[in-house]
């Protein structure tokens, strides 16, 4: 797949089982600050704040939407929606589909949240 211009672009060309709860992840993101910029980075939907990455959506898997938020701040945040303890400070989240998403939206707003409140200090 050629480099997408932007993020539009590359999801307007996208086909995953679970585009629905993608593009459902990604609307949460964005609602969190007009700070948070959305690029194709690692060939997939990634968020940064402030110049700062958040997460990025981990689209190789199909059969689960898989976050991954790899900011350095990441170990500081508490929830029960993050999972593992990698040394570079990577925590994923995962997700069967679109109501499962919006089962767990209050979790991944807090998550989303308590990092933007990391990285505003």
């Amino acid at each position: 797949m050629a480099k997408a211009q932007s993020i539009d672009e590359y999801l307007a060309n996208f086909e995953h089982p679970l585009f629905d709860a993608i593009t459902e992840v990604r609307d949460i993101v964005a609602a969190h600050s007009p700070e948070i910029v959305e690029q194709v980075k690692w060939n997939a939907p990634t968020f940064s704040y402030r110049d700062e990455y958040l997460l990025t959506i981990h689209v190789k898997a199909l059969d689960k939407v898989m976050l991954i938020f790899h900011n350095a701040v990441t170990p500081q945040v508490t929830s029960p929606i993050l999972e593992g303890d990698y040394a570079d400070g990577r925590r994923m989240a995962f997700f069967i589909d679109l109501d499962d998403v919006r089962a767990h939206r209050e979790q991944l707003d807090d998550v989303l949240a308590q990092l933007i409140r990391l990285l505003d200090t």
